[in-house]
């Protein structure tokens, strides 16, 4: 019980640093955040969920914008 406590307090943090960060570089800057990409299960394992990635990172660096992926 106790290690899983541990792990959780652990991911907690990581999480909390990652939200604060974004936030420092996000927060009134523009910017693209890809979040939530879902890929068909038909489509799994083939490539299909990196090539939405790179287009949204591709869209980023037409815009001269950072691009957050969650």
């Amino acid at each position: 019980f106790e290690k899983r406590s541990r792990e959780r307090d652990c991911v907690k943090e990581i999480i909390r640093d990652f939200v604060e960060r974004r936030a420092k570089y996000t927060h009134g800057h523009a910017h693209l955040l890809l979040k939530a990409l879902f890929t068909d299960p038909e489509y799994e394992r083939k490539g299909c969920g990196l090539l939405m990635v790179r287009w949204g990172c591709e869209i980023a660096g037409l815009l001269l914008v950072p691009a957050w992926v969650e």
